[in-house]
C-alpha cells in the first residue's frame, strides 16, 4: 500500500482506505471527504459494509473530521474512541505522549476480534506516531 501521506492526513487516507476512491479527483475545494462529502450522501459505500460485521478502532477523539458520523453513515457496528461510543479497554501511553500507544491500540484489535465469531472487519487508525512531534520519548 502506498500511503499519500505522513504523520497526518489521517481522515484523509481512512476515506481512501475504506472507499477505493482516490482524494486526487475531488476538487481542491473539498480538502476533506469525511466532513464535507460522506455525511451530506444518501448512501456512502465503504469496504466494510462487504462483511456481516464491522469495528471502527481510532484511540483518539472522535470529533474531528465527523467521524462519528462518517462511521455511522459507513454502517460499522461499533466504533471504539475516546468521546464516548463504544469504550476502549486499553489506552497506554509511553512516557509523556499524549497520544494513546500503538500496543494498546493492537489490544484492542485483538480483543474485538475474540469477541467476536464469524467474518468481520475492523478498521483501525493509530495515533502513536502521529504529529504534532514533540520531545515525548525519554528514550526518543
Amino acid at each position: 500500500m502506498l500511503s499519500t501521506g505522513y504523520g497526518g492526513g489521517t481522515a484523509n487516507m481512512e476515506y481512501q482506505a475504506l472507499t477505493g476512491l482516490s482524494i486526487v479527483n475531488f476538487s481542491p475545494t473539498m480538502p476533506t471527504p469525511y466532513s464535507q462529502l460522506v455525511p451530506y450522501q444518501k448512501r456512502a459505500v465503504s469496504i466494510n459494509q462487504l462483511f456481516s460485521y464491522s469495528d471502527g478502532i481510532h484511540p483518539f477523539t472522535a470529533n474531528l473530521y465527523s467521524r462519528v458520523k462518517v462511521y455511522r453513515k459507513f454502517g460499522f457496528n461499533r466504533f471504539y474512541h475516546l468521546d464516548g461510543g463504544s469504550r476502549l479497554s486499553y489506552t497506554h501511553k509511553i512516557d509523556n505522549s499524549p497520544r494513546i500507544d500503538d500496543w494498546s491500540a493492537y489490544q484492542q484489535v485483538l480483543l474485538n476480534l475474540r469477541n467476536h465469531h464469524g467474518n468481520q472487519f475492523i478498521q483501525l487508525a493509530t495515533m502513536q506516531n502521529h504529529m504534532p512531534y514533540d520531545n515525548f520519548y525519554h528514550h526518543n
